[in-house]
C-alpha cells in the first residue's frame, strides 16, 4: 500500500471539522495552520503553526479547510507558497462541476520582463477549474525567451497559449491598446502579467456571461464594495447611472479610494467584442491617457449602446507593482487626459469620474518629484491639478494642494541654493 500524502491543513474553521475524518483517513496530516492562534484549540492531536511556518515543512499538499474564494491567492501572496499544491477540501471530496458554454473567452496578458510573475499567472491558468478558454501573451519586447515559460506544461493547456511578439517596445499604453484586438470575437479578459487569477476565475466569469445580455463589459471586484450597497451586482445602462452608484456607495461609508481601484483596474475587466468593436479606433486614439481599459466601457455607457454590469464575484487577487516600470507622474500625467474623452457629463458626474479615476493621488506625486527634475516635474504636477483636481477636489483639498506645494517649491528652492 502506498504511503499515505504528507498534508497541511490550513483554515480550521467548519469545513475542517465536518471533514476531518475523511482527510485524516486519506492523507498524513503532518501540521495545521490558522491565522488566528486561538484555533489551535481544534487540533490537540497534531502540530499547530502559523502560516508562516508552512514554508519549513515538507508536504506534498495544503488542503485549505474553508470555501472562501480568494484565500488560496491571499496565502500564495503572503507567504510565497507554491500554487500547485494548495487545494481546497472541495476540490478533493467533491465532484468538479461541467458545463457547457456558448461564448468564446480569450485571456489577453500584455507582458514586459515580468518572467517570474508571468510564471505564477500561467501556473495558476493551468490550474482553472474550467477549462474552457485560449490565452494570447502580448510580449512587448522581453529581454527573455517567453516560451521558455511553456515548455514544462501540459499538452493540453500548451496547446492554448498563443504568444504574439512586438518587434520593439512600444509602451505600456500602446501595448494595453493593442490587447484589445489580438482576439475579434467572443470574449476578451485583460489580464495583467503580475496579478494572480483565482483557479475559479474563468469559471465565474462563465456564469456571468451567460446571464448577461446586452452587456458590453463585466467588472468583477478588487475590493468588498457591494458591502455599502443594497444589492449584491448591479447592471448599468449609461455613464450616470454608474457614477450615481459609486456615489452612493461612497456616501454610505464605502472607502473612496478602494472605489477608485476597483473602477480603474485593469484585471477585473472582461469584454465582449460584439459591442466594443466599434470603439477600437478611440481606444488607440487615448492609449496615451493610460487607462485603454476604461475607454470602451465609458463610451459604451456615455452612448447608450450597451450595458456594463458590476459582479460581486472576485477573479483576480491585486499585488503592488514591483517597482519595474512604475513611475507616478507619468501615469497619472496620462491619466489626466480623462479630460479630451468626448462624454456628455454634468459637473457633478464630472467630478464623481475624475475622482475615481484620479482619486487624490497628491502625496504620492509629491514624492515622485526628483530633485533633479524639479521644475519639470512641480509644471506636471500644475497642469493635473489645473486640468483635473480644480474640478473634483472639494475645499479643503485645494486648500491642502496649496500648502504642500507651496512647502515643496521652498524645499526646491532650498536644494538648488546649497
Amino acid at each position: 500500500m502506498p504511503d499515505k500524502e504528507k498534508v497541511i491543513v490550513y483554515g480550521l474553521g467548519y469545513y475542517w471539522k465536518e471533514k476531518f475524518d475523511e482527510i485524516s483517513t486519506l492523507f498524513d496530516i503532518i501540521a495545521c495552520s490558522d491565522q488566528d492562534e486561538r484555533a489551535s484549540e481544534y487540533v490537540r492531536e497534531y502540530p499547530f503553526i502559523l502560516p508562516d511556518q508552512i514554508s519549513k515543512f515538507s508536504y506534498d499538499k495544503i488542503i485549505l479547510g474553508c470555501k472562501k474564494r480568494s484565500v488560496r491567492e491571499s496565502i500564495i501572496l503572503m507567504y510565497n507558497l507554491p500554487a500547485d499544491r494548495i487545494f481546497y477540501w472541495n476540490e478533493i471530496f467533491e465532484e468538479k462541476r461541467t458545463a457547457d458554454y456558448t461564448e468564446q473567452l480569450t485571456i489577453v496578458i500584455p507582458t514586459y520582463n515580468r518572467k517570474l510573475r508571468l510564471k505564477r499567472t500561467l501556473d495558476l491558468l493551468e490550474l482553472q477549474s474550467n477549462r474552457d478558454f485560449e490565452i494570447v501573451i502580448l510580449d512587448n519586447h522581453s529581454d527573455y525567451n517567453i516560451e521558455e515559460l511553456l515548455t514544462d506544461r501540459r499538452n493540453d493547456f500548451r496547446n492554448k497559449i498563443k504568444v504574439v511578439h512586438n518587434k520593439v517596445n512600444v509602451g505600456m499604453a500602446a501595448n494595453l491598446a493593442n490587447a484589445f484586438i489580438q482576439q475579434l470575437e467572443g470574449w476578451v479578459w485583460m489580464l495583467s502579467d503580475d496579478d494572480m487569477p483565482s483557479i475559479y476565475a474563468v469559471e465565474d466569469i462563465h456564469e456571468e456571461i451567460e446571464n448577461a445580455p446586452h452587456i458590453g463589459a463585466i467588472n468583477f471586484l478588487i475590493y468588498d464594495i457591494w458591502e455599502k450597497a443594497a444589492d449584491n451586482g448591479g447592471t448599468f445602462k449609461s455613464l450616470h447611472e454608474l457614477l450615481d452608484f459609486y456615489r452612493r456607495i461612497i456616501s454610505n461609508g464605502c472607502n473612496e479610494g478602494e472605489c477608485s481601484g476597483d473602477f480603474i483596474y485593469f484585471s477585473n475587466k472582461v469584454y465582449n467584442t460584439f459591442y466594443i468593436k466599434q470603439y477600437y479606433q478611440q481606444i488607440f486614439t487615448y492609449a496615451y491617457s493610460g487607462i485603454p481599459q476604461l475607454i470602451p466601457v465609458l463610451l459604451m455607457l456615455n452612448e447608450e449602446t450597451a450595458n456594463v454590469r458590476i459582479s460581486n464575484k472576485k477573479i483576480v487577487a491585486y499585488e503592488g507593482a514591483d517597482g519595474d516600470h512604475w513611475d507616478w507622474i507619468k501615469t497619472i500625467l496620462g491619466m489626466r487626459i480623462v479630460t479630451d474623452f468626448p462624454l456628455n457629463l454634468d459637473e457633478k458626474d464630472r467630478s464623481m469620474l475624475y475622482r475615481l479615476i484620479l482619486y487624490n493621488y497628491l502625496d504620492f506625486l509629491i514624492k515622485a518629484v526628483h530633485k533633479e527634475t524639479a521644475d519639470f516635474d512641480i509644471r506636471q504636477i500644475e497642469k493635473i491639478y489645473e486640468e483635473v483636481y480644480y474640478y473634483s477636489f472639494n475645499i479643503e483639498e485645494k486648500e491642502d494642494y496649496k500648502n504642500k506645494m507651496d512647502l515643496l517649491k521652498i524645499n526646491m528652492n532650498k536644494f538648488k541654493c546649497e
